[in-house]
Order: C-alpha cells, then structure tokens, then sequence
C-alpha cells in the first residue's frame, strides 16, 4: 500500500508557554498529540528562556481537539495554570486542551489579503483622483492663460485700430485746412481781379 504524502500546509505550529519552575530540571509536555509521553524520551520538552523567564515549546499539528498536562522533572503531572479549557476525559482526570482550526487560519490570511488589497484599491483611487485634481488645475490655468492672452491681444488690437482711427482723423482735419486755404486763396485772387477791372473801368469812365 503506497503511503500517503503529508504536506506542511496541512499542519499549524502551536506554541506552549509555562511561566513556573523556575528550579526545575526539566519540563515536558504530555498529550494526546504524543500518546502522553512524560519522558525525555518521547515528551515534547520544553525549553527554559532567561530572559523572558518562563519554559517555551512549539510542535506542528493537524486539524483537532488535543488535551495535554505539564510535567515536571518527569514525574509531577500538572494541568497548564495559563490556559483556562479543561477538559473531563471520563475518569475523573482533568487535563488542559487547545484546539487547531487550519480553516480558521486560512480565513484570517484571506482576511489580510482581503484587507491589503482593499487599502491598494483606496491607494490607487486616492492616486487617480490626486491626479485628475492636479490635471484639472492645469487645464484651468491654461485656460485662463490663454483667456488672459486673448484679452492682452483685444486690448492691443483696440488699442492700435484707435490710433489709426485718431490717425486718420487727424489726416482728414489737415486736408480739410489745406483745402480751405485753397479756398481762401483762390477767393481772394478773384476778389483782387474783380477789384482791378473795377477801378479800370472807373477810370475809362
């Protein structure tokens, strides 16, 4: 029969903490997990942390319910005095238990890509909406650029037809005198002639 593969995804890491003990030789667990093994040779020992001051030990399992104790130099039996799930196993023996949910895990790590891809998206709107604001600033200035500019080149247009108006009526004044004193000159000289024949005339008489 061809033994079936176990990956890791299917296992979770559980981690037991025991803040006791402190002049202890050796603190292991005993459970379900290991078929209650207390000893050296086939307990879940614990490590002792000097800086942290407590007895630490981590193990991978699958999917379900466990129930363990704390064993003391491989001898005193004790329930976990920081885990508050105890459980009746029928004989009147109470242990300590913790429950493994790889689905439960799952949902959280679809959670947190749920959630980071949700902060992107509101990122990228921000992004676009930033952009279209700035976008449109800049369409405004340019519009206004070019109204200014038009109104400058209305004004210069208005400006230089003025001109060429006063010009030209300026022009029109200086050939309107010059014809009157063509007038003048020319009444006068018919005036004098007028004033010859006259006295000509006088005089033949």
């Amino acid at each position: 029969m061809q033994k079936k593969d176990i990956s890791e995804k299917d296992y979770n890491t559980h981690i037991f903490f025991y803040a006791g003990s402190f002049d202890a030789k050796s603190v292991h667990v005993a459970g379900s997990f290991n078929a209650w093994s207390a000893t050296v040779a086939g307990g879940l020992e614990m490590i002792w942390s000097t800086e942290e001051n407590l007895w630490t030990a981590k193990i991978k399992l699958k999917n379900g319910r466990y129930k363990y104790k704390f064993v003391i130099n491989e001898t005193d039996w004790i329930l976990d005095p920081g885990n508050s799930d105890q459980i009746d196993d029928g004989n009147y023996n109470i242990n300590s238990f913790f429950e493994v949910f790889k689905k439960l895990d799952e949902e959280f790590d679809i959670s947190d890509e749920t959630e980071e891809a949700e902060e992107s998206d509101i990122s990228d709107e921000i992004e676009g909406a930033n952009e279209s604001k700035n976008s449109d600033e800049i369409e405004v200035a340019d519009e206004s650029k070019n109204f200014d500019e038009i109104e400058v080149a209305d004004e210069i247009e208005s400006a230089e037809e003025s001109d060429i108006s006063d010009e030209n009526e300026n022009s029109n004044k200086v050939e309107s005198f010059d014809d009157i004193k063509k007038i003048a000159e020319t009444a006068s000289r018919t005036l004098s002639g007028a004033a010859a024949s006259a006295m000509a005339w006088m005089g033949s008489s």
